[in-house]
């Protein structure tokens, strides 16, 4: 159960003239917003900068307690940032893309791309991190919280690159808010080969295939 579900008025400024949620959904955002304010939304539109910078801010409160955290870099792509350990050694290259389909075979190449050609690196050098705001333009949820595509699944198994929807995205800042630790199992499944990490409010499962 989650901390806090009384509503709060920046809630209400965030969606005035926003989508419509169920109250379950509302409830849970009430919850984040009384603890931190607006973040990352799993329907909002977005995508190039603007969720690059959110993207960063989410990932940084889900890795809390470990050594890895993320950061922007300066780079010929808008979307890309990295992961890095204390000492400042890449862990991970990383993107975010907001797309009004869904996850493609193109997404995950195109970090495989930007891994070979910004740092000279091959997939078994260097795991790539991909999160999506799948459908962005879609005012529902239903195709947002679709399930990654099998196929999509064993190329990115292929790529070494790890596979996020904003949605698992959110819900792992929801766990985060409700207490729980799921940073180790993160960095776990992002440096064990890469797939598609699928997150629920109960809990965490990688899938490779």
């Amino acid at each position: 159960p989650l901390r806090v579900l009384q509503a709060v008025a920046r809630h209400g400024e965030h969606h005035a003239g926003a989508l419509r949620h169920d109250p379950g959904l509302d409830a849970v955002e009430q919850a984040r917003d009384a603890d931190r304010g607006c973040r990352l939304d799993e329907d909002a539109h977005f995508a190039g900068e603007q969720l690059e910078k959110l993207v960063i801010e989410e990932m940084n409160l889900v890795l809390s307690g470990t050594e890895v955290q993320a950061r922007d870099v300066e780079e010929r792509y808008v979307e890309d940032f990295e992961l890095v350990d204390a000492a400042g050694a890449r862990k991970a290259l990383a993107e975010s893309k907001g797309v009004g389909g869904g996850i493609a075979l193109t997404h995950i190449n195109q970090v495989n791309n930007h891994r070979s050609e910004g740092f000279d690196a091959s997939a078994d050098e260097l795991p790539g991190l991909l999160v999506v705001n799948a459908f962005r333009n879609d005012d529902t949820l239903d195709r947002r919280r679709e399930s990654v595509h099998e196929r999509i699944v064993r190329h990115a198994r292929r790529m070494n690159v790890l596979v996020l929807r904003t949605w698992d995205l959110y819900q792992l800042v929801v766990r985060r808010l409700a207490d729980h630790d799921d940073g180790a199992e993160i960095l776990g499944a992002l440096l064990s080969g890469g797939g598609w990490l699928e997150v629920e409010e109960t809990g965490l499962t990688t899938h490779t295939e």
